[in-house]
């Protein structure tokens, strides 16, 4: 989510203020170095399903303070959201009971508990939004089937060489390094990666989308191989990449039950299923209300980073230094807060209180009180920078002030590339690429 114009200034100081004085020269291009560079990016990022419209000339260059800073509190507050869940209950069953949720919403657990625990969060993609006072994680996708991996590894990779490699004002970092570290941490000398192509790339019959993963993971040392969840061979590895969700193989009528006979033959999926439960936005808002069993430190983290988040149910919640009855607050503080569903998936599931009219937000709350599924957000308004594209449709570079969401990808406690996404328009709301016309590009670190 993002702020109007009208509320935000044009460049937050923490975005910093980066503007690439000389477009890098293409002496065999026929066109312009712009185009060149905008052709680049499309044509490596065919069937992909990657967004259509303007594209990148630069990625998003931060500050090498606030990369830092980013990625630090991304890796910090990822460890506090583990903890807080598993401090909730020793086991699976506590853990889904203190959730509300119900054991067949997640049927992939391993069956050795320390084993499950120990795998659940090596990757994770927060959602980071850059507030008054700096970085704000509104939330924490924690899987191994984070969206937006395979584009944010090929266009950082692209602008990169593009913009002279090592010589290049900025480095950006490539999170199939990041997949390659995470196995050869394990020693997983092969493994396979499952995937759904049908949900990583919408409309493609290509395997390109995973293609480009396995291709990088045998250069790495690994030797890897594809496998749609319902092909999985069991017996066969003993580690595996799991690059799909049981929401989305229900969704598109895919059988998982060569997954589960894969698990109980000895297959470790990485990231167990127990991330997806890291994942629910009520973790997000136990961490922001404060839990017995995180420190003061762990506190303050959460109080610096994470924007006031409380589960949605009847009764009194400190907000702003006061006592409030929570469905009171969400009435008439409605354009100060966000309602989201604990468990949903971009975006769908999300109501910003400014956007949405009177009579159907109330409807809105009363659902979330009498389901019990949902969280309550207070609303960030994003700072905005400057951002240069290339429209391939009128031959056309043009700059645009955009209020990006940054998404830094970790791997075993550490980062290793950031999406960000952002409309070209500027306006604000669910910064979605599928569905909600967002555009997809990279930060990175100036150098």
């Amino acid at each position: 989510m993002s702020s109007s114009a009208t509320d935000a200034p044009a460049a937050h100081p923490w975005l910093g203020t980066f503007q690439p004085t000389e477009h890098p020269a293409d002496p065999t291009a026929s066109g312009s170095a712009e185009r060149a560079t905008a052709e680049l990016i499309e044509q490596e990022t065919r069937d992909l399903g990657f967004p259509a419209g303007p594209r990148p000339l630069h990625p998003f260059v931060l500050p090498a303070d606030s990369y830092r800073e980013l990625t630090t509190a991304a890796v910090a507050l990822l460890d506090v959201l583990r903890r807080t869940l598993l401090g909730a209950a020793p086991d699976t069953a506590g853990r889904l009971a203190a959730l509300g949720t119900e054991p067949d919403e997640h049927d992939l657990f391993l069956a050795d508990q320390p084993t499950e625990d120990r795998h659940c969060a090596p990757m994770a993609r927060p959602d980071v939004v850059i507030g008054a006072d700096g970085p704000k994680f509104v939330e924490f996708n924690v899987s191994s089937a984070v969206g937006g991996i395979v584009e944010t590894h090929v266009v950082g990779r692209e602008l990169q060489r593009r913009w002279g490699g090592q010589a290049a004002p900025f480095r950006c970092d490539l999170p199939f390094d990041g997949i390659g570290r995470m196995f050869q941490a394990l020693r997983a000398g092969s493994l396979a990666v499952v995937g759904l192509l049908a949900d990583a790339t919408y409309d493609s019959a290509s395997t390109r989308y995973f293609d480009l993963i396995v291709d990088h993971l045998r250069r790495a040392g690994l030797a890897a191989e594809y496998f749609e969840p319902d092909q999985l061979p069991a017996g066969r590895f003993g580690f595996g990449l799991r690059h799909f969700t049981l929401t989305d193989a229900r969704r598109l009528g895919v059988d998982v039950e060569p997954v589960r006979a894969a698990i109980d033959a000895g297959c470790l999926l990485v990231g167990t299923e127990t991330g997806e439960l890291i994942a629910n936005k009520k973790v997000l808002a136990w961490a922001s209300e404060g839990r017995p069993w995180l420190t003061s430190a762990d506190l303050r983290l959460v109080d610096r980073y994470v924007p006031w988040t409380r589960e949605v149910r009847d009764g009194q919640v400190h907000w702003r230094g006061n006592r409030h009855d929570l469905r009171e607050l969400l009435l008439s503080r409605q354009a100060d807060l966000v309602l989201k569903r604990g468990h949903g998936q971009c975006g769908l599931q999300v109501r910003i209180g400014r956007d949405t009219g009177q009579a159907a937000w109330a409807q809105a709350v009363d659902a979330a009180l009498s389901t019990g599924d949902s969280v309550v957000q207070e609303f960030v308004s994003a700072g905005r920078c400057r951002q240069r594209l290339f429209d391939l449709a009128s031959g056309e570079a043009f700059e645009a002030t955009v209020a990006p969401v940054l998404s830094p990808y970790l791997f075993n406690g550490r980062a290793s590339g950031c999406m960000v996404r952002y409309f070209p328009t500027g306006r604000y709301g669910i910064v979605g690429c599928d569905g909600f016309g967002a555009l997809l590009n990279v930060a990175a670190p100036a150098t």
